[in-house]
């Protein structure tokens, strides 16, 4: 129950479903159809008595059609910036129909703009490398939509010093920096972090994830020892085919 159909009837669980029908389903969504909420379908009775009756349902369902509407538009505008050719192999479209499914429902529930956003740059990355698979995309969501604002910012900043040091060039005179860490919370603190603590605290608390690991290091003989953050190999597979720094641009500035 709680899922979001794009043909605004009910997926019920066991239900058999045909290619036909799933197609139908994602040319719905690629072409800007209503995407109609479900999720109050069940409330009857005497449930929607003590709910407030038929106003509350329409209040209710008037949310969930938002959020399904805010959801499409997310998603046709990464696509529409993203790598990804929207055709599709017949054998592809169970896991597109799948993938959409969790991200509607992310959607249903609640979920954040920028983490909609992100989640729709899994879905344009996966397609762009011909490997949109539902048991994948459907990790990464579950991870996406457990991330706050400052984290997914955090994530991307560090992502971006990390790579511009990679990039740098051997004959390159300037020492490199091998703390992009310490380049981040620079440009963090201030403008999205008010201390240099809640930085390291929503760091340690991306430690959760695995897409990031502390390495410690000796601040001073006074101090003694500190961390220093890093992305993993983990989030290497997450940036692959999520496009953060452009879903940062487009949906903080």
């Amino acid at each position: 129950m709680g899922l979001l159909a794009p043909n605004g009837r009910a997926k019920r669980e066991g239900a058999v479903t045909t290619p036909g029908r799933d197609i139908l389903c994602q040319r719905q969504i690629a072409e800007g159809a209503d995407l109609e909420p479900i999720t109050l379908g069940w409330l009857s009775g005497e449930a929607l008595k003590k709910l407030g009756g038929v106003a509350v349902q329409g209040i209710l369902q008037a949310i969930l059609r938002g959020r399904a509407e805010r959801a499409r538009d997310l998603l046709l505008e990464e696509l529409r910036h993203g790598r990804a050719n929207i055709g599709l192999d017949a054998s592809d479209v169970d896991e597109a129909v799948a993938a959409l499914w969790r991200y509607l429902r992310a959607a249903e529930e609640g979920a954040a703009r920028l983490n909609l956003r992100l989640m729709a740059s899994v879905i344009d990355g996966q397609l762009a490398a011909k490997a949109l698979h539902a048991d994948q995309f459907l990790a990464w969501a579950d991870l996406i939509a457990s991330l706050s604002k400052e984290e997914v910012i955090l994530l991307a900043t560090l992502l971006r010093f990390e790579r511009q040091e990679q990039a740098r060039p051997k004959s390159d005179p300037t020492p490199k920096d091998q703390y992009p860490d310490k380049k981040a919370r620079r440009k963090l603190i201030g403008s999205v972090f008010g201390s240099d603590e809640e930085y390291s605290l929503t760091a340690q608390a991306l430690l959760r994830t695995g897409l990031i690991a502390a390495n410690a290091i000796l601040i001073s003989s006074d101090i003694g020892l500190g961390a220093i953050y890093r992305t993993t190999s983990r989030m290497a597979l997450l940036a692959r085919v999520a496009d953060f720094e452009g879903v940062i641009e487009r949906e903080v500035g």
